[in-house]
């Protein structure tokens, strides 16, 4: 009984900040549980060139909003191949993308009773090192735009600055790529 209470409590909070909003309190911001550990706030997704690791498509989205739904949202529609984490696959887009020629390059996920077999952990920790390269654009847009935390008390501000250091990240690497082809 007491959780319930308590949820009803923050939902009359929630209401009464968007009558008359708080300096200090996010009212846009959400709560989701990653490996036991609750988060509050957002988050980033970028759709990257593999080669290139330039940003293709760009999303920031609360925290609770599933990885899974934001998958199709990541991709600009003329893929060859898709490599993404073990949160964002379901079997039946499996079937369509390799119906369609396009390499799906998504981590296998153990499920409940069934752990992965060697085969599959063989194969996850293969694309991990090709996914790495959708990692170096995070950790570029953390340490060079020192976006490690968002910094604002709205999604449209955070927002903003995610889009706008997606774009300096963009800027930055075609000067890189065409200083190396020179």
């Amino acid at each position: 009984m007491v959780p319930f209470r308590h949820k009803i409590l923050k939902k009359e909070k929630r209401a009464e900040l968007e009558q008359s909003p708080s300096n200090q309190i996010d009212t846009n911001a959400t709560f989701t549980k990653k490996a036991n550990k609750w988060y509050f706030g957002y988050k980033g997704h970028v759709g990257v060139g593999l080669g290139s690791k330039i940003i293709r498509k760009r999303a920031f989205i609360t925290a609770s909003v599933s990885d899974s739904k934001e998958f199709l949202n990541r991709q600009s529609g003329d893929e060859k191949s898709v490599l993404a984490d073990k949160g964002s696959p379901n079997k039946i887009l499996k079937k369509l993308y390799n119906y369609l020629g396009i390499f799906w390059g998504v981590l296998d996920k153990a499920n409940k009773n069934k752990s992965l077999s060697k085969t599959q952990k063989k194969c996850n920790k293969k694309l991990s090192k090709v996914r790495a390269g959708v990692e170096h654009v995070f950790g570029y847009i953390k340490e060079r735009f020192g976006f490690r935390k968002t910094g604002y008390k709205n999604k449209k501000r955070n927002g903003f600055k995610f889009d706008m250091s997606c774009i300096l990240y963009n800027i930055n690497r075609v000067n890189y790529l065409t200083k190396k082809a020179i």
